[in-house]
């Protein structure tokens, strides 16, 4: 399935970056990230996939990862619920997200691996990704994923994070909300925190653009490649 998707250099030689411009269903996301494990283990490489989801919510699970479980009915709505291998609670993907796999191999990273640094640099590739669009995101010591205050000085999350390490590669990653997906998150307790606050990138701008989603990725790779590979 790799050689079907465009795959191209990012801006350090280290890393290759795959990307989709349409939404996957989840039983071919976990498709893709077996087959990009594989790969970074048998090329001694990273790759960083660059995704859109179908509809649909994740959980972890003793079933495998894939598969789906049951359905949620949201409103109008009915979304299957799929198992899933990462850490944390569930959670909503969908085409309103940007959602960043680095499937990297640890001990190319870190001569003594440290997994808790490996996450902070990913919320930190959030935060100023969000910089450069003039939104002032935080961490919180509470709670994993990226945070902002909204039009009513809540704290609401605009990007999770949720990840699993198998042979020093890491797998799953870091989702952005870019448009309104609080009818999905906000009715279920995403990531374990009942009644939390969402918010999304364009309820910071005065107009959506067609290429926010391009300019996005083009900014978390530049801030990837900044936090990991800078020389």
């Amino acid at each position: 399935m790799i050689n079907k998707l465009s795959m191209s250099k990012l801006l350090s030689t280290k890393i290759e970056v795959i990307t989709t411009d349409y939404s996957l269903p989840y039983e071919e996301v976990i498709f893709l990230m077996k087959q990009s494990s594989n790969y970074v283990k048998k090329h001694n490489s990273h790759l960083l996939l660059i995704l859109q989801h179908e509809a649909c919510y994740t959980t972890f699970s003793r079933y495998p990862p894939g598969k789906k479980i049951e359905h949620i009915k949201i409103k109008d709505e009915i979304l299957p619920l799929y198992s899933t291998d990462r850490g944390g609670k569930i959670t909503y993907h969908g085409p309103q997200q940007k959602i960043f796999y680095p499937i990297f191999f640890l001990p190319n990273l870190y001569k003594h691996i440290d997994i808790r640094d490996f996450i902070n640099k990913l919320e930190c590739t959030v935060i100023f990704t969000l910089k450069e669009l003039d939104i002032a995101a935080f961490q919180k010591n509470d709670a994993r994923g990226i945070w902002v205050k909204n039009a009513r000085n809540e704290e609401a999350k605009i990007a999770s994070i949720g990840l699993r390490f198998s042979n020093m590669i890491s797998h799953h990653g870091i989702s952005i909300n870019i448009s309104d997906c609080r009818n999905y998150l906000e009715q279920i307790p995403a990531c374990g925190i009942f009644g939390g606050r969402t918010a999304c990138v364009m309820d910071f701008l005065d107009e959506e653009s067609i290429t926010l989603g391009l300019y996005i990725e083009m900014l978390f790779k530049k801030h990837l490649n900044t936090f990991f590979f800078s020389i």
